[in-house]
């Protein structure tokens, strides 16, 4: 009887399912998007709300020898983030 009740708190009360969701990774998402379609369809809302982010790595070692590109390049960069 209380795992009836919890179930369907899981999957009609949508708030209860959007506050759960923001907490998951995209993996345990395409997981819980299994399990019926309102689960399916709330993944599919969370992962397309979330903000897809890039990392860039500059790597810069002085000692190397820098030619006019390389260091044009860098100073862009440093400017950038600075």
């Amino acid at each position: 009887m209380e795992t009836d009740f919890i179930g369907s708190t899981l999957t009609n009360i949508i708030i209860v399912v959007e506050r759960i969701f923001k907490n998951l990774n995209a993996r345990q998402l395409n997981t819980c998007s299994r399990v019926c379609k309102v689960w399916r369809d709330q993944a599919k809302r969370e992962k397309e709300r979330r903000q897809y982010l890039r990392w860039n790595c500059f790597l810069h070692d002085n000692t190397s020898a820098v030619n006019g590109i390389d260091r044009s390049w860098w100073d862009n960069v440093t400017s950038y983030i600075l």
